[in-house]
């Protein structure tokens, strides 16, 4: 199975002789029975496990191991950054998309715009002055036109549109 941009949500019923194989972003997700989530969205991987573990690797070989992740975990991978980071995740808000919400804890700006931009009308691009933020909250998706919105309402941003792309940069205020 491919991921090539979006999202999708899985539960794998535990039987060792069949791998579920999910590729993501020139990443590969191996899976033999539990639940996860992948999201492909704006050239960045996301990977969080609800229930028993996963193995996520490049799909050329090279030479790294395979980092494995277990319930709770979390890796937000960034190929073109050279940038992954693995963190900690409630299992319940995994795959939360699927209630309607995103949930955050810590989270970069440049992941939480990603997953945003499955949901925008336009093309989203965070620039550098706004990349080292985090978000910490529960956006509710709705039809999407105001997650940028709820943002914006905690964190110091403004939006720019230029030639049909919305820039999110760091405000000067607050």
């Amino acid at each position: 199975m491919e991921v090539a941009d979006g999202a999708a949500s899985f539960s794998v019923r535990h039987d060792p002789s069949r791998t579920l194989i999910v590729r993501a972003g020139g990443y590969v997700v191996r899976d033999i029975g539990t639940r996860f989530a992948v999201v492909s969205a704006g050239g960045r991987i996301s990977v969080a496990v609800a229930q028993g573990s996963v193995s996520v690797a490049p799909q050329t070989a090279d030479g790294s191991a395979p980092t494995t992740l277990v319930a709770g975990q979390r890796i937000d991978i960034d190929p073109a950054a050279g940038i992954a980071e693995r963190r900690a995740v409630a299992p319940t808000s995994v795959a939360d998309w699927t209630d309607g919400r995103l949930d955050y804890d810590g989270a970069p700006l440049p992941l939480v715009v990603a997953d945003i931009s499955r949901y925008a009308r336009t093309p989203l691009v965070v620039d550098p002055s706004a990349a080292g933020l985090r978000f910490s909250g529960v956006l509710t998706i709705g039809d999407g036109s105001r997650l940028l919105d709820q943002l914006r309402a905690v964190l110091p941003l403004r939006l720019r549109r230029a030639d049909g792309v919305v820039h999110i940069e760091r405000s000067s205020q607050r």
